[in-house]
């Protein structure tokens, strides 16, 4: 690849992972007719898998949806770290232009109301709804109506990650993109082609619109899994990291898409009804076995998985409702994580060793011309027959007391009564 992101990469056995583990979900991909484009597995430091399916490749950029908003809620955890925000910031100070055509409640809205999609609203709206309209995103969102408490229902909304972004703009007077490219784009070793869309009034769309690589989306799950390090460095505040993907809300549920807008928990459409998750951070989905990730549209996502120490990226082309390949990481591939333990097999080799054959055997030996045998130590995990008299060569040490001189011979017995001695290589007792 013509870009080098820094990542250390190791065979599957390296990291006691059965390769075939690996085929079995590729077969497995291919026989469902499910379409991947790619597929990127790191383990314990190492990224051990890396599928693309042609024509995508390691340098071609793809189109991220929701897994935006992971990369927004960096920002915001960077921009409180550095004293321009406060998760109880209210939403309206930020855009008092607005407050005579906000929507009555609008005070009460804050950051981590934003941060945990528990606006007040109703329904959520999506990305492709507000791609038509160009006037200001901003003002249409504090003119939707508080129904709710902010803070009582989860309602899922890509208008929430766009106002994160316009916040954080605010704040510091730039965009998230150049902020984060500064923070940590670059530190990372991210593409540094990394696009994000502009709303009419100039702010990245927050919640989707990212362009990046599939290593990219790999490396913020990493950096999460580390606590914000990178390099030893800390590039995200470790405080955050933990909040950001920890469990802020409890089964909560992705509400039917319209096509315009995410319906609420309680409404369907026909046979479309609200999927059940375990849980929501801060811009982040938690998931099954301590997992949490990033997930978008159409088929993107970063799943962490804390207690292998592993993070899954890929991106595909499937439908939202599609679960089938979530389902081959956490029931087939998450658990063969580290957790094979056949010996790697050059480790194995070094350690082959012969064992000393049993002393009741060894009644002919040197020690009648002055010699006297010095055993060695038999390795853990071997066996030796304790009878019989057919056993294979075995390495033994003599020493002369009167000069301290030893050598290594070979004892062979293959049911005879004798051994045969070989004096003539002289070698340290062991």
């Amino acid at each position: 690849m013509s870009h080098k992101d820094g990542l250390i990469r190791a065979t599957p056995e390296s990291h006691k992972t059965d390769p075939a583990i690996i085929l079995t979900v590729l077969d497995e991909i291919e026989r469902a007719g499910i379409e991947m484009h790619s597929l990127l597995v790191w383990h314990d430091g190492a990224l051990i898998t890396e599928a693309y399916w042609a024509p995508y490749g390691p340098d071609r950029l793809h189109m991220m949806h929701s897994v935006t908003k992971s990369f927004t809620s960096m920002a915001v955890g960077l921009a409180i770290e550095d004293g321009k925000l406060n998760l109880t910031d209210r939403v309206i100070d930020f855009f008092p232009e607005f407050e005579n055509s906000a929507a009555n409640g609008i005070e009460a809205m804050q950051i981590r109301h934003l941060l945990t999609m528990t606006s007040g609203h109703a329904c959520g709206i999506s990305g492709g709804s507000w791609r038509k309209l160009k006037t200001s995103w901003v003002e249409d969102f504090l003119k939707q109506p508080i129904v709710y408490a902010p803070g009582e229902i989860f309602i899922y909304d890509s208008a929430c990650s766009y106002m994160l972004s316009a916040i954080v703009q605010r704040a510091l007077g730039r965009t998230v993109h150049d902020y984060l490219t500064d923070r940590v784009f670059t530190p990372l070793q991210m593409s540094p082609d990394i696009r994000w869309d502009l709303s009419p009034e100039g702010v990245n769309s927050g919640g989707n619109g990212l362009i990046c690589l599939t290593s990219d989306l790999l490396k913020l799950g990493i950096l999460h899994l580390q606590h914000g390090k990178w390099n030893g460095d800390q590039v995200l505040p470790e405080n955050w990291t933990k909040a950001a993907t920890g469990m802020q809300l409890r089964d909560v549920s992705l509400g039917v898409l319209t096509g315009e807008h995410y319906l609420g928990p309680d409404e369907s459409v026909g046979d479309a009804a609200p999927e059940r998750r375990e849980g929501y951070g801060y811009q982040w989905w938690r998931g099954p076995h301590d997992s949490y990730a990033s997930t978008g549209l159409f088929g993107q996502a970063c799943i962490v998985l804390p207690n292998e120490r592993a993070v899954i990226a890929f991106t595909a082309g499937m439908d939202d409702n599609d679960r089938r390949f979530h389902g081959l990481i956490h029931d087939v591939l998450r658990p063969a994580l580290g957790t094979c333990d056949k010996p790697d097999l050059p480790d194995r080799i070094n350690m082959l060793e012969l064992c000393p054959p049993p002393r009741e055997k060894l009644g002919a030996c040197p020690g009648k011309l002055g010699w006297n045998l010095h055993s060695r130590t038999q390795r853990s995990g071997h066996h030796c027959p304790s009878s019989g008299t057919i056993w294979s060569r075995y390495c033994l040490c003599f020493r002369r007391p009167s000069r301290g001189a030893s050598y290594s011979g070979r004892v062979r017995a293959q049911g005879r009564k004798h051994h045969d001695h070989d004096r003539r290589t002289p070698a340290p007792c062991l």
